[in-house]
């Protein structure tokens, strides 16, 4: 019978589970109209903080896989056999080969014919360059087979390769882990250009349920991102500025939704409005949605 160690998927369920049970029992995060962009304030500031809140209790780290867990220790490491066609990237010992390889081959083809001249030399060095991509094929090939032959006669071996490919799978999730941790902060946002700025809201406004445009770098009439949800349109500016966003920004966007017949809009920026733009933007359908904002969204939807 088969040992559950050979399944390391099986492993990491296991481990998400133990997670789950020990994490703090919540609600479930708000999602889409639980959470409107475009409530007053004070109230739209108060349901962010619930559902960061929420958020921060459900997230948890991923766990690394351990040789214990498929029942290997560090001596075991010592005693496997070491494979010769590497999976990893090409070293010298890939290099070395290819060159020799590559040598015997154009010999062989031309064994005859050939002598020193601009032409041979031009040609054996065409010849190596088409040669690189069949040989890095047969090298990937031939480390599956070798890999598949270790596994199949040796069973530690086999086990240690379950627990690479666990290992690789807890990377992946480790950098995603990062990669939202990394956008839960506001040093992230930033460090961002005003272009990488756009393409991050569009891509949180995405999580958030709503079908994202992107509008012309150039010429966009004062219009960023285009946010289409439940039959609604909302025009979005997007501003990392570190500085308050001036009353012609605000004015501009208000003729925008005139334009592109938006029903709402939104200045996301980092320190919010003038006070002139507040002023103005109170009698419009416009929300300031400033960096706080954009922090405590992310935590909750990313």
């Amino acid at each position: 019978m088969a040992s559950r160690k050979n399944f390391p998927g099986r492993l990491e369920e296991r481990r998400l589970r133990a997670a789950q049970r020990n994490a703090p029992q919540s609600q479930p995060v708000p999602q889409n109209d639980d959470l409107p962009l475009l409530a007053g304030s004070e109230q739209r500031r108060a349901r962010v903080d619930q559902s960061v809140s929420i958020a921060k209790t459900i997230e948890t780290s991923p766990i690394p896989p351990t040789l214990k867990e498929f029942g290997l220790s560090e001596n075991d490491l010592n005693r496997l056999p070491k494979p010769w066609f590497r999976n990893s990237i090409p070293g010298s010992r890939e290099v070395y080969t290819f060159i020799v390889l590559d040598i015997l081959v154009f010999l062989l083809l031309l064994h005859r014919g050939i002598h020193l001249s601009f032409g041979y030399i031009v040609g054996f060095f065409g010849f190596s360059f088409i040669s690189v991509i069949p040989f890095m094929i047969l090298w990937v090939m031939m480390g599956f087979f070798e890999r598949q032959l270790y596994s199949a006669l040796n069973d530690q071996f086999a086990r240690y390769s379950n627990y690479q490919k666990a290992f690789a799978a807890f990377g992946r999730r480790k950098q995603e882990y990062d990669t939202r941790v990394a956008k839960q902060r506001a040093e992230y946002w930033r460090s961002l250009s005003g272009v990488a700025f756009e393409r991050e809201l569009g891509k949180l406004f995405s999580l958030m349920g709503y079908a994202v445009t992107y509008t012309p770098s150039t010429a966009d009439w004062g219009v960023d991102l285009c946010l289409r949800k439940d039959g609604k349109l909302t025009v979005v500016q997007c501003k990392a500025h570190t500085r308050r966003i001036p009353f012609d920004v605000a004015q501009r966007l208000s003729a925008s939704m005139v334009d592109f017949q938006a029903d709402n809009g939104i200045i996301a920026c980092f320190e919010g409005v003038t006070t002139p733009a507040a002023d103005y933007i109170k009698s419009k359908r416009i929300t300031v949605m400033t960096l706080r904002e954009i922090v405590a969204h992310q935590t909750a939807y990313g």
